[in-house]
């Protein structure tokens, strides 16, 4: 079991983020929490908006390089949209099914990215309950799973525009990938998981729990590849990948795609290009399989 210090410096932890703090602002708690540990960078993937919390993908020092590679992932959001007529939660689904596939929105005026249109796909855009309200208005709540870098916010003003007048209430992120929110933690627990257990107990098991080591997150979002050992030190000074020092391949991915390099001890060793798909690789007996894109152990 590597060093909790260790673990910092190649760690993953998914934040619940509360409301009324930007994600920044997050990563910057989290990083000072953890300052005495030698927490020196922490970065965040996939902003939320100030009023919007759930889960936020974090990673510390060593780690952040990899989160160009998480954020890319499918979110799940849920949340309520105040109609300003009392429509039915079969009128709202017809509503939102206008949504469902390849969609185009423009990005909400607050947000620091170039406003011009953008294709997005919405995989589901359920209708899940009505809520009563003392108005003649409808609480509609919904859960969207949808590409990412789609704008749920814009997705409200389109409706409005478009259909019916709408307001978003609340938003909650519930996924990013197969990150889920049961796996995400307070900013009060990881307090107490450092300053009470760690720093004042020496126990560490609050703090592992809530840390994961970037291996963890990899293996879940990424198709991976097993090297043989006599192939690690190449692979650390930046040489391609040869087939022959393939052991195993989990996932499936495409000619270009990024996949992640792993010691048979389950250590990530980089990120790299697939220059053949996996079914292809799986077939060849000579050749080379992919080339460095990140190069994460060191020597």
């Amino acid at each position: 079991m590597s060093k909790i210090k260790e673990l910092i410096n190649n760690g993953i932890i998914i934040i619940d983020k509360p409301k009324q703090i930007s994600s920044h602002d997050t990563s910057e708690k989290v990083k000072n929490i953890l300052a005495g540990l030698g927490a020196e960078k922490a970065g965040h993937s996939g902003t939320l908006d100030p009023c919007v919390t759930g889960v936020l993908v974090i990673a510390l020092n060593n780690a952040t390089p990899l989160l160009n590679y998480l954020i890319k992932k499918d979110k799940v959001y849920e949340g309520y949209l105040r109609f300003s007529e009392n429509i039915s939660k079969k009128k709202a689904q017809e509503i939102f099914n206008n949504f469902l596939g390849e969609i185009e929105q423009m990005p909400p005026r607050k947000c620091a990215v170039k406003r011009q249109t953008r294709k997005k796909y919405i995989y589901s855009f359920k209708a899940v309950k009505k809520i009563k309200t003392e108005t003649d208005k409808a609480d509609i709540y919904f859960k969207i799973k949808c590409e990412a870098g789609t704008y749920i916010r814009s997705i409200a003003r389109d409706i409005s525009d478009k259909h019916s007048t709408c307001r978003l209430m609340t938003l909650r992120r519930t996924a990013v990938g197969n990150i889920k929110e049961n796996k995400a933690f307070t900013l009060d627990e990881l307090k107490e998981a450092y300053f009470d257990e760690y720093k004042k107990k020496g126990n560490e098991k609050p703090l592992r729990k809530i840390i994961k080591p970037v291996e963890y997150y990899v293996k879940k979002e990424m198709p991976i590849i097993i090297v043989d050992k006599n192939a690690v030190t190449p692979l650390m000074t930046g040489h391609v990948l040869y087939i022959p020092g393939i052991i195993k391949i989990e996932g499936a991915f495409k000619k270009g795609e990024a996949v992640a390099l792993f010691t048979e001890n389950n250590k990530l060793i980089e990120i790299a290009e697939a220059l053949e798909d996996s079914e292809t690789i799986k077939k060849l007996k000579k050749g080379i399989a992919t080339k460095p894109i990140r190069v994460i152990m060191k020597k």
